[in-house]
């Protein structure tokens, strides 16, 4: 990619109508499916890790989401593309809602937003954010679709 050569990279891109009130940019193993299904495995030292790569972009109006990982990485990746192509827009952000506190580092919210989280919502947060650090195989990471604690995109809607 250094020199240009983008075509190693597979992304999925979904784009969702509103005002977001995040930004994302991680890179993370994702250890389980859509299913519960082990997807990737995080005992093989031996082996790159092969990254999935998760960038939530706001852009005036709407809400980019690039879902990448390298091409030679597609077998890791092919079911969660399938997965998620399939998931209606309200289940793709109930993804989001639960794939960005249990593996992404690099998160910004609106201050405007955070102010609305009452001490306890910001609690769970953070308990969530942090129990994923000290158990790689928590179990809010088996079922991504779960309801969640909050809902970090509650006026956003699926751009056709």
């Amino acid at each position: 990619m250094i020199r240009g050569n983008y075509n190693i990279v597979e992304t999925v891109a979904l784009k969702f109508k509103g005002n977001p009130p995040i930004a994302v940019c991680s890179g993370f193993l994702l250890e389980f499916d859509l299913s519960g299904k082990p997807a990737s495995s995080i005992t093989k030292t031996d082996e790159i890790a092969q990254l999935l790569m998760l960038n939530v972009i706001p852009e005036k109006e709407q809400m980019i989401v690039l879902f990448s990982w390298l091409k030679e990485h597609e077998e890791t990746y092919k079911k969660f593309r399938e997965e998620l192509l399939s998931l209606s827009a309200g289940q793709q952000l109930q993804l989001l809602n639960n794939i960005i506190p249990t593996y992404c580092e690099n998160v910004v919210f609106s201050p405007n937003f955070i102010d609305t989280w009452d001490k306890s919502k910001i609690e769970e947060y953070e308990r969530k954010f942090h129990s994923t650090l000290r158990n790689p195989f928590p179990p809010e990471k088996r079922n991504l679709l779960a309801k969640s604690f909050a809902n970090l995109f509650e006026d956003m809607e699926k751009d056709s």
